[in-house]
């Protein structure tokens, strides 16, 4: 089975969504050498029995506030020169699709945690198969919710038509 047949029949079955705000959606699908492999959750979330692929999509507002304070921790844990890769705001893709990833496991929060991305105090889902897709516009909800069939041909069909 060719790649580009596998990727199809990964987003025909995918069934879930996670919003994030920027730049943590674009540091999960495109961030080079460092990409981000644990997205963080805080106690009392659902879908902590979740595993499986999700698309990820940009949430439609990042307050620029919120986008130097991820900035700045990307810094601090990763060191200064971490950030520089990642775009400025205005070109970050905002209210729609820009990827999918897998969830493998979901760590519990911990004092010493085991991977870079993890944050002490928060529940952790460990991603894995990343993949960056064309943009695909879409409204968002907060935390997961469901794909529908709709948005699953949209997107199959922008990746058709990417070169």
């Amino acid at each position: 089975m060719s790649a580009d047949v596998a990727l199809q029949l990964r987003i025909e079955r995918c069934e879930r969504v996670l919003s994030l705000t920027q730049p943590w959606a674009w540091c999960i699908v495109s961030m080079p050498g460092l990409w981000k492999n644990v997205e963080n959750r805080k106690p009392g979330f659902s879908h902590k029995s979740f595993r499986g692929d999700f698309f990820v999509h940009a949430a439609k507002r990042c307050r620029p506030e919120d986008y130097r304070g991820a900035v700045t921790w990307i810094a601090a844990r990763f060191g200064v020169g971490a950030p520089r890769c990642i775009p400025p705001l205005a070109s970050l893709p905002l209210g729609g699709i820009v990827g999918m990833s897998r969830v493998t496991d979901i760590v519990a929060p911990s004092p010493e945690p085991r991977m870079q991305w993890h944050m002490s105090d928060q529940y952790g889902f460990v991603l894995d198969d990343r993949v960056a897709l064309p943009f695909v516009e879409c409204r968002g909800h907060l935390g997961f919710f469901m794909a529908k069939d709709l948005l699953r041909d949209r997107i199959v069909r922008q990746l058709r038509m990417t070169p």
